[in-house]
């Protein structure tokens, strides 16, 4: 996944036809797949065995803790890990959590909430909190928490802290690889133009091929890195993994807002006191679950399963509709993103998450009323940039919105609400 190393395996990129590439992201991940199941057989052993167990947890709790500089805008990348080694720990770490995993959530309640006020392995202090300021943080966690930490706890926040670094920051890394590709791509073009300028300059020509053969390799480098990722992040059974373990992070914090669930339905809106071991939980737990499933949702939404939609929905219906217990707009438009994503028509009319919200009595209790209070709130980011964002959030609440609308029962709500604001604000008119 380094650049020097791509260009091995994806050499002249923009010369290569599609089932070219197809067949080298098929080669890499097939390898990948058997070097990763080398690596967790390895660490598998370690974990079974009680002298070893507590050893490779801090070896594991050292690879999050060392490289929390990963997630920052520039990056010294001589003092951070590789993505292929944070990936690897990712997906091995993913892996290990499956004993724990099933799909009625029986061991959910063994993932201590209290884990980050009793000597945790993850370091926290420095990561920005979902509700909550420094000095609210600090108080918070400065209070001890009695008892000690049990292996489940330390493996699944061990595996938060690793999607953050890892996977996820690779994904934001291509992200950005992409845009700076496709502004080299528009300097080549207008440098080509330029040429006949130095054509009876020979010293300044050679300067100018120089040039313009340093930022033709840097190009190339870019996109066959660009490609690699991509190989590497589009493995389904990675990817099918990562969104398990996420489905679980999904239900355990929405049990910190809603204690009951998911033996009893949640109940919305959600209380007006927030529970403070919500409001200083790190924001990478909810900002792995955006970033993760609008990727999936974006380039791979086949994989998504049905049980894994309606906990999807309802963690984006949630926060949009009690959107005070998040911060950071940016996170409330990621969940409308994802409902956007899951709309579209690529697999079936309504895509992959259309039919949940047009049948689920959940979604069709709660769901226009969240996407009318995004709609609201959306009009002020705090960027310079916030005119434009508002224009592209609108624009997917307007599309999940057409999605849902031929369900009556849609309408039917929507009237209800708005004769019930009429009848309490009798000076505003809502058509």
């Amino acid at each position: 996944m380094q650049g020097e190393v791509a260009m091995t395996y994806f050499s002249s990129p923009g010369t290569r036809d599609k089932n070219y590439i197809a067949n080298s992201q098929n080669s890499l991940r097939m390898t990948l797949q058997t070097h990763q199941d080398g690596l967790f057989s390895v660490a598998n052993l370690f974990i079974k065995t009680k002298e070893s167990r507590e050893k490779i947890l801090d070896w594991f709790a050292l690879c999050v803790n060392a490289n929390h500089k990963r997630r920052a805008l520039q990056v010294d990348q001589k003092t951070v890990s590789t993505d292929g080694f944070m990936l690897n720990v990712t997906v091995t770490l993913d892996r290990l959590c499956e004993p724990f995993m099933d799909a009625t959530f029986s061991k959910i309640d063994r993932i201590d909430v209290d884990y980050l006020r009793r000597s945790p392995r993850v370091h926290i202090e420095d990561e920005t909190k979902i509700n909550a300021d420094q000095q609210m943080s600090d108080e918070f966690y400065s209070v001890r928490a009695t008892g000690t930490n049990n292996f489940i706890s330390e493996i699944f926040f061990l595996t938060v802290a690793a999607h953050h670094y890892g996977t996820e920051a690779v994904n934001t890394k291509l992200s950005s690889l992409q845009k700076d590709v496709k502004f080299l791509e528009k300097q080549l073009a207008k440098l080509e133009l330029e040429r006949h300028n130095f054509a009876q300059n020979p010293a300044r020509l050679a300067m100018f091929e120089a040039h313009l053969s340093k930022l033709k390799l840097e190009l190339e480098k870019g996109q066959c890195s660009v490609l690699a990722i991509q190989g590497v992040l589009l493995d389904g059974v990675s990817q099918a993994r990562s969104m398990q373990f996420m489905r679980y992070v999904i239900v355990w914090i929405l049990r910190i807002v809603s204690p009951n669930f998911p033996k009893e339905p949640l109940h919305l809106p959600l209380k007006e006191q927030q529970p403070t071991v919500f409001k200083c939980l790190p924001e990478y737990f909810l900002e792995d679950i955006v970033d993760n499933f609008k990727f999936i949702t974006r380039s791979m939404p086949k994989i998504i399963t049905s049980t894994q939609s309606d906990e999807l929905v309802k963690i984006c219906i949630t926060f949009l509709r009690s959107s005070e217990y998040i911060k950071n707009p940016y996170l409330k438009s990621g969940l409308v993103t994802i409902l956007f994503h899951g709309v579209w028509p690529v697999y079936g009319p309504k895509g992959v998450l259309g039919d949940v919200l047009f049948a689920s009595e959940f979604a069709t209790k709660h769901l226009l009323h969240a996407l009318m209070k995004e709609y609201i709130e959306c009009e002020n980011t705090g960027t310079h940039t916030q005119f434009y964002d508002k224009l592209n959030i609108r624009y997917e609440i307007f599309q999940v919105i057409k999605c849902v609308w031929p369900n009556t029962i849609y309408r039917d709500n929507l009237e209800t609400e708005a004769r019930l604001v009429n009848s309490n604000n009798p000076s505003k008119l809502i058509n």
